[in-house]
């Protein structure tokens, strides 16, 4: 060790200074020095920066990073949405013409019993009519044969038959005869002629509504055959709809990724931040509203599968006040692509509340927030049908059924 200058000189010339005095000054200006270096090194040592104040900024570094996951992909849920309104909608349209064409099928069935009805009234007509002109040319045949007879053999045989009386009682009878025999043959003429006309008349409005029954089926065919297409159309276009959301499906698995990222995002905060719970959860509804779908697998009309629901939609009008579900600290508090407006609240002990598709949002990242304490409005934002509040649970990250942790109704 290497001893200050003055002690070197004391030393030197020690009938100058007691030897007393000078270890005493040294043993001063080594424990003066000694004190200066622990300060500086304890200076050195410390970091006055606050941990909170890193967190905030790498929650803030965070939600950055989200935002621009988010625009990527709010194109391909908002594609989805598009794509799935469309699906629903050919989807209600091939049932309507399914039941059009049942519809078709049953005018067809029945135009056809009409018809097979109508074509045997026209063959019993047709046979009718046959009956009238037989029996009319049966009496018109023997009128021309009494003709042809009175002709051939002269006009006075009706005389003869009168001149061959033998009183005028006699006469007056054969006249009466003869007079009766001819309206016979006139009456019958005239009868069986108007019951050919009948007929006739019959068998033409039946063969009029043979035709016409005949065309409608011609049209229903047509209608029928039209409606089939437009159908085969339309489940082409809805199996290519299918295909487009299988597709769709598989880009949305990032979602589901992007999800379990937030849920270690949130894990990670909430690790870092070291929240605790200053009291016993006791958890309250965020709004009053039924549930319009609850947490848990969802069977996909479209995919045939079960998708994961990971918290429960509540069925609350636009504008409905949003209560934090507890106390805590509001750590997101931001825009979703698919949760809309987004906030989430740390509870303490790794367990936070999640509340999507806000209006509007009524806190900021940062904010602690009693229980009961407005957070936001009902809204539709996200990828949403309509106003209703996603409202989710999470223990260290990972989703948990939300009616677990509220009060029964």
């Amino acid at each position: 060790m290497t001893l200050p200058a003055e002690v070197v000189a004391v030393s030197l010339d020690r009938s100058s200074v007691p030897v007393a005095q000078v270890r005493r000054s040294w043993l001063r200006r080594l424990v003066a020095g000694a004190l200066m270096a622990c300060l500086g090194f304890s200076l050195v040592a410390v970091n006055p920066a606050p941990a909170r104040a890193d967190v905030a900024q790498d929650l803030q570094k965070l939600q950055q990073q989200q935002d621009d996951l988010n625009r990527q992909i709010e194109q391909l849920r908002n594609q989805k949405t598009r794509t799935q309104a469309e699906y629903n909608k050919v989807q209600s349209q091939i049932k309507q013409k399914q039941a059009q064409l049942k519809k078709l099928q049953q005018d067809l069935a029945y135009l056809e019993s009409q018809f097979q009805q109508t074509s045997s009234d026209v063959a019993e007509a047709e046979q009718d009519l046959a009956d009238a002109e037989a029996r009319l040319n049966e009496r018109q045949n023997l009128l021309e044969t009494r003709l042809r007879t009175m002709y051939e053999e002269g006009t006075v045989s009706y005389l003869e038959v009168l001149l061959a009386a033998k009183d005028f009682g006699d006469l007056l009878s054969r006249f009466e005869l003869l007079k009766e025999i001819v309206a016979q043959d006139a009456d019958l003429l005239k009868q069986v002629k108007a019951e050919r006309e009948e007929v006739a008349a019959k068998k033409a409005t039946l063969e009029e509504k043979k035709a016409r029954i005949a065309s409608l089926k011609d049209q229903t065919a047509s209608q029928k055959a039209s409606v089939a297409q437009l159908t085969s159309d339309l489940k082409a276009k809805q199996g290519q709809l299918a295909v487009n959301l299988r597709e769709l499906e598989k880009q949305e698995d990032q979602l589901i990724e992007r999800s379990n990222e937030l849920a270690q995002q949130i894990s990670a905060i909430q690790a870092r931040l070291g929240l605790k719970r200053t009291g016993k959860l006791s958890m309250m509804w965020p709004v009053i509203a039924p549930i319009t779908s609850p947490f848990g697998n969802r069977y996909h009309p479209v995919l045939k599968k079960y998708k994961m629901h990971t918290g429960l939609d509540l069925g609350a009008k636009m504008g409905t006040a949003i209560k934090a579900a507890e106390s805590g600290t509001v750590i997101m508090a931001q825009w979703d692509s698919g949760y809309g407006n987004m906030t989430v609240i740390d509870h303490g002990d790794g367990i936070s509340t999640l509340y999507g598709h806000q209006s509007k949002l009524a806190a900021k990242a940062g904010d602690k927030v009693a229980k009961g304490q407005v957070i936001g409005y009902v809204g539709s934002t996200g990828i949403s049908t309509g106003p209703h509040l996603h409202f989710e649970v999470r223990v260290n990250g990972q989703v948990k059924n939300p009616l677990d942790y509220l009060p029964p109704r």
